[in-house]
């Protein structure tokens, strides 16, 4: 199948999923652009500058996490909108899917998006075997910021370019109803769904919003040409307009197909989806 990176879709989050093996030992972090393996252990957490990597603020994040479970001393390495989200009582360690403090962590590939604008940071959390997070960077006032979690919660032997594709489309498709562009949303949808909503509707959607973010995508089922996801979305709506979305955190399920055009939106719902 053809894979093309779309803007994402108010329906299908997807998610990369992959098995890193990953061991505890001292490496240099490589540049955003260019895979790398490597471990980090616990150091001094520093306050990330204008000159701070992605990867660096990564792993600032991740050794901060370590010395204050809690999260409240990590606030600064999130981006607006994932600090809102966390002030609403909404626990770090529940967005990254996390129960236990991983041991140590390994940066395993990292790369930059959308003219630079987006980075992406993948990382395994070692717990005796590895899970596999997935951190995206954004720019806020001049500094990069982690502003989404990637969880994923079946095993994969690759996220790039499998996962990857579906998850931009749904970052870029969230992005669209923050900036008012419906129009790039509805061409997320898979050719069926366009059947159904039209891209007036989707103008609807996006007058009714004022903000709109994932703070996290759980890829929780993946069949093949089929990836289903569940997404933490923190949202503040306009009060004037009617909208299916409330104030603070919405939970959707996203379905997305992989097409000849690439991954799109096959349908978004309330209620999970088989």
């Amino acid at each position: 199948m053809k894979m093309k990176k779309h803007l994402l879709i108010p329906t299908v989050m997807t998610i990369l999923a992959g098995a890193l093996l990953i061991t505890a030992c001292a490496g240099i972090v490589m540049p955003v652009g260019s895979p790398s393996q490597t471990s980090t252990p616990v150091s001094q957490a520093q306050t990330p500058t204008a000159f701070t990597s992605p990867e660096e603020v990564v792993t600032q994040f991740l050794n901060s996490l370590i010395k204050d479970p809690s999260g409240k001393s990590s606030l600064e390495y999130l981006s607006t909108f994932l600090q809102e989200d966390i002030a609403a009582d909404h626990a770090l360690a529940d967005l990254m899917a996390i129960q236990n403090m991983y041991r140590s962590f390994g940066i395993s590939n990292s790369f930059l998006e959308d003219n630079g604008k987006r980075a992406f940071v993948q990382v395994g959390l070692n717990y005796g075997s590895p899970i596999l997070r997935e951190f995206v960077l954004i720019q806020e006032n001049g500094r990069w910021r982690i502003n989404n979690f990637v969880n994923y919660d079946i095993p994969s032997p690759d996220v790039y370019p499998y996962y990857q594709d579906a998850n931009t489309a749904v970052f870029d498709y969230i992005q669209a109803l923050h900036e008012d562009r419906p129009s790039f949303a509805w061409d997320l949808l898979q050719a069926d769904t366009q059947l159904v909503i039209t891209p007036t509707e989707l103008e609807t959607q996006a007058n009714a919003i004022h903000n709109i973010n994932v703070s996290a995508l759980d890829l929780i089922k993946d069949d093949g040409e089929r990836l289903v996801y569940h997404g933490s979305i923190w949202v503040d709506p306009n009060t004037d307009q009617k909208s299916e979305w409330v104030e603070g955190r919405n939970e959707r399920w996203f379905e997305l197909l992989n097409t000849l055009d690439g991954w799109r939106i096959q349908q978004i719902s309330l209620m999970p989806i088989d």
